[in-house]
């Protein structure tokens, strides 16, 4: 929090304020890393940003290069590694790794990206207008949860999640003391396909849940069925696909 804090005050007196910045979370050796990438508007001067990094940051910056990129390693005054800045073509990165930081460097020099054609579908469905958007992959949410609890990936109770959709896209919206979530869930294929089951499903409406709602409730979240029967066959088919009817039957016992 203090480093982003930091950064983003750095970046709103440089070019940069006009640019995108993005933050992803990552799971190496059991342990959360984090990667922010912003990207270099076209008038941007990188000299200048550098030189307004190296001094107002409360960290040094030293100057090192891999695969023909500069990268920069931060270090605070007791000399403790703190990450690295890696300035490539139209982007800005920060690495809690150096690691994290070169596998971002090989990508895009290389043209090598991941999951390239899941994330070009929920594109089209960005809302520009709003403060941020939230990617959820759930096939990683397992390892993410286990970085703050004693539980294993497998063994922790969000491990079913990995198999409840391939990715979420959500724009995010602030309002007043809400925070509004619309987006898109990509579901369809083999394997990931839970929240297919809900395609014939129609809720009841909420305005009539609503009735009997207290005033001070700080969360809900709502499953309705028009017709559970149907849902519960259709289910049954699931967990018999992917291998889980055995073990489900036993839960639902």
């Amino acid at each position: 929090r203090q480093f982003i804090s930091l950064y983003d005050s750095i970046l709103q007196t440089t070019a940069l304020k006009d640019g995108e910045m993005a933050v992803s979370l990552h799971v190496q050796g059991g342990n959360l890393e984090w990667l922010l990438t912003t990207h270099i508007p076209e008038n941007a001067n990188i000299n200048e940003i550098l030189t307004v990094l190296n001094h107002r940051s409360t960290y040094r910056l030293k100057p090192r290069t891999f695969d023909g990129i500069r990268l920069y390693d931060l270090q605070d005054a007791s000399g403790t590694y703190k990450g690295v800045f890696v300035v490539a073509k139209a982007y800005i990165f920060y690495a809690t790794t150096g690691l994290l930081a070169e596998m971002a460097i090989r990508k895009l020099k290389y043209k090598v990206y991941s999951q390239i054609d899941e994330i070009a579908v929920l594109q089209p469905y960005e809302d520009k207008s709003t403060p941020f958007r939230l990617y959820v992959n759930y096939r990683q949410l397992g390892k993410l949860y286990a970085c703050f609890s004693d539980k294993t990936a497998e063994s922790s109770w969000i491990a079913p999640l990995q198999n409840l959709a391939n990715w979420s896209m959500l724009n995010v919206s602030v309002q007043q003391n809400e925070l509004l979530f619309k987006g898109i869930t990509l579901t369809d294929d083999t394997v990931s396909q839970f929240l297919d089951l809900f395609r014939n499903q129609n809720p009841v409406s909420p305005y009539d849940i609503n009735r009997f709602v207290p005033l001070d409730c700080a969360y809900q979240i709502r499953l309705g069925f028009s017709d559970y029967l149907s849902f519960k066959n259709e289910l049954d088919d699931y967990h018999e696909r992917l291998g889980y009817y055995t073990q489900y039957k036993a839960s639902d016992d």
